[in-house]
């Protein structure tokens, strides 16, 4: 009776020993070492790595821990021979490997690139290739250009749509964006249609951080409707206020230099508005010399992608007296930009700049087939 008790207890623990956290290295015995944080011996674990972002194509690696950084754990690929599984604790970032038997494992890792960078280096080629424009200031159009180094999409309708708040495999098409531009590592997005009409503000201001239309409909009620997945994607940014006159005379770079470098103040927060700037530079650069009263023209509005078809607020408030304190700019319906008394019911499309850190899944950023992000 006592030898069967022990062989029954030995049987037990070989079992126990055999669902584990693997904190990596190949190992023919199962023998995890909890001080070091390590498998002992190398011979039944082999970890495969990706060559390039959604290549497909995997290499045999000889690292000695598992990858914390630029990698995912590929659950379908990863398999054992004899029936065993693996699967990602992301709360410990490690393999968990259950199994009966001794076994063989493949460990399959993606290889993980930011959506910033997907756009950057996967998407851009030479400027007004695939719908983007990088604004270094050179070139032909170089003194017209923001010259921040910012990458933007231009034209009648670039593939720059993003699936956000959702994670099923049809976006719905209320969670599709579109992506104004890459800006210092972070991509900006806007929600592709409006959510609604709004008043700039209930109490009879046109400054942004006392306004309803910020505190309650963008920055309660708008960003509490998505889960903490999202929302933890979305950067508290720096929003430039600032207040400038006569737009319509101006050109795109005038505009945006009010805008961007002569501001009168930093908001900081999760949800904004579209700068006039970016509306007039998302259509083509030939038209950025051109003054902003001639978006109404048919030339610029059908090669605007940011053109709505309706009058929607911008977060760039007008300057001077007598409406300096209730008057703020909007595009109206046939494509120019003006300023507006605060109590006009406008449509409202919110703006937010994603971390650097948020991941390129798949998708080729149409509308049937946009990019899916982590």
């Amino acid at each position: 009776m006592s030898k069967k008790i022990i062989v029954f207890g030995v049987i037990l623990s070989i079992a126990f020993l055999l669902v584990l956290i693997l904190n990596f290295n190949r190992s023919s015995e199962v023998i995890y070492s909890e001080k070091s944080k390590q498998i002992i011996n190398t011979n039944a674990l082999t970890m495969m790595y990706e060559t390039e972002a959604n290549s497909g194509e995997y290499q045999v690696s000889s690292d000695t821990s598992w990858p914390q950084d630029g990698y995912t754990f590929n659950e379908t690929l990863s398999r054992c021979e004899n029936g065993g599984t693996l699967t990602w604790n992301s709360e410990t970032n490690r393999v968990v490997m259950q199994a009966n038997t001794s076994d063989k494992c493949y460990v399959y890792f993606d290889k993980t690139i930011t959506l910033a960078n997907y756009i950057i280096n996967y998407v851009y080629t030479e400027d007004g290739e695939n719908g983007l424009y990088y604004h270094d200031g050179v070139g032909t159009y170089g003194t017209l250009e923001a010259e921040d180094n910012s990458y933007r999409y231009i034209g009648a309708n670039p593939n720059n749509y993003v699936c956000f708040g959702s994670d099923e495999s049809t976006c719905p098409a209320d969670n599709l964006y579109r992506i104004i531009g890459v800006f210092d590592g972070q991509v900006k997005l806007i929600k592709s249609e409006s959510i609604g009409n709004y008043y700039w503000s209930s109490n009879g201001t046109g400054s942004w951080d006392n306004n309803t239309l910020n505190t309650v409909t963008l920055n309660d009620i708008y960003l509490n409707s998505f889960g903490a997945k999202w929302m933890n994607m979305i950067s508290s940014a720096n929003w430039y206020l600032s207040g400038t006159s006569y737009v319509v005379y101006k050109t795109t770079k005038e505009v945006f230099n009010q805008e961007l470098k002569n501001y009168n103040s930093i908001y900081q927060d999760k949800i904004g508005l579209i700068y006039i700037s970016d509306y007039t530079y998302a259509t083509v650069p030939e038209n950025w010399s051109l003054t902003i009263d001639s978006y109404s023209d048919s030339l610029n509005i059908d090669n605007n992608w940011l053109y709505l078809g309706i009058s929607e607020w911008t977060i760039t408030g007008y300057c001077c007296e007598p409406v300096k304190d209730t008057t703020i700019h909007s595009i109206n319906s046939s494509g120019v930009v003006y300023h507006s008394l605060y109590n006009n019911n406008f449509a409202v499309r919110p703006t937010f700049y994603l971390n650097s850190d948020v991941q390129y899944i798949l998708g080729i950023g149409t509308q049937d087939n946009p990019y899916l992000i982590s």
